[in-house]
């Protein structure tokens, strides 16, 4: 009985921590002398985990297990042990080093524009064919044929959104920090096959040397070991030792590579100018039918002279469109082109053609 208690409590530990908990949580249970309590509320998908810790609290007052000392190894192992977007590692002599990048544009496009336009697009979803209703973007890591990891982030978003709406918040969720995760590698390879078939998707490739391969594991690494993925928001737009939204994350990995430039800056960031009008505050809270009509009536996010709230992000929509306007052909296609150099200038080859 003893033993069965300790291993459901090892792979429950492990199981939190591919669901958003941190190795600094672990520490937090362990000198608090509570290792039945999740120090983490907020996110959903530790409901189970909670509940189940809950279980184990009673057992653990009939049958006296290492829970403690469980939590301490946790702390001292690497986190390559529980890391969900890590495959395997690569050798250190390995050859053909590449870096994929995949995003998923949203079903119709969202028109930011104006808060009408905005507004408009919520009909992104009404579509049950395709996931990620706001876009999403991914990176895989491969060694030759093996994929060494397949990584991507989203956030706990929906529910607390439609919250923030009827409770008076306004736009403050365009900026506000949600519980985020990192998703399981198997969900990503077949999500990006899936949409493939779809042809609702695009992908940029890129050769990388041994220096730039390994930063990005380590990046993968360290985001994971800090429990970064953890604050997801619109807002994160070029700190990523801050959190970040899907696409700014997986931008991330570009980044480290060396291979993001001033171009795709320029051509895959959005920035919007708001009004402080669309946001509650403590003398004049945002009541949710008064929201829904400025969204849907107003043709600009500002006025000349008000006080505005300035957002820029990366939008997948934007990185699709300048894909595509790159490679010369229409949506219903999908290529992959391989870049060589840093600055990701010259295409030398299309693989992976699939027609829509």
């Amino acid at each position: 009985m003893k033993r069965w208690l300790t291993e459901s409590y090892e792979k429950l530990m492990e199981q939190g921590l591919q669901q958003g908990l941190t190795r600094k949580d672990i520490s937090v249970m362990r000198t608090r002398l509570r290792p039945f309590s999740s120090p983490i509320h907020e996110n959903t998908l530790l409901l189970k985990i909670r509940l189940r810790l809950e279980l184990l609290r009673v057992a653990h007052w009939f049958v006296d297990f290492p829970a403690l000392r469980i939590l301490e190894g946790f702390e001292v192992c690497s986190a390559r042990r529980w890391n969900p977007a890590l495959i395997q590692l690569p050798e250190f002599h390995a050859s053909d080093l590449k870096m994929h990048f995949y995003v998923i544009p949203s079903p119709y496009g969202f028109r930011w524009d104006s808060p009408r336009g905005l507004f408009l697009s919520l009909k992104n979803y009404l579509q049950r064919k395709w996931n990620h209703r706001i876009g999403h973007a991914m990176v895989i890591l491969k060694a030759g044929d093996r994929t060494i990891a397949a990584a991507g982030m989203t956030g706990e978003t929906n529910l607390q959104v439609m919250s923030s709406l009827v409770l008076g918040g306004g736009l403050e969720f365009l900026f506000r920090r949600f519980c985020g995760r990192l998703e399981n590698h198997a969900f990503i390879e077949d999500d990006i096959s899936n949409h493939k078939i779809l042809g609702h998707i695009e992908a940029l490739s890129f050769f990388l040397t041994k220096e730039q391969f390994f930063k990005c594991l380590e990046h993968l690494e360290q985001w994971n070991e800090k429990g970064l993925y953890q604050n997801y928001g619109l807002a994160f737009h070029n700190d990523f030792e801050e959190g970040a939204s899907c696409t700014s994350f997986a931008i991330g990995f570009l980044k480290i590579a060396g291979v993001l430039n001033e171009e795709h800056e320029k051509n895959w960031t959005r920035t919007l100018h708001i009004s402080e009008k669309y946001f509650a505050s403590v003398d004049r809270p945002m009541g949710f039918l008064r929201f829904l009509y400025y969204m849907a009536t107003s043709q600009r996010w500002a006025e000349p002279g008000e006080k505005i709230h300035e957002l820029k992000f990366w939008d997948p929509d934007l990185i699709c469109a300048w894909i595509r306007s790159k490679q010369e052909r229409p949506l219903s296609t999908l290529s992959e082109v391989f870049f060589t150099d840093r600055l990701a200038g010259s295409a030398i080859g299309q693989l992976d053609q699939v027609n829509g």
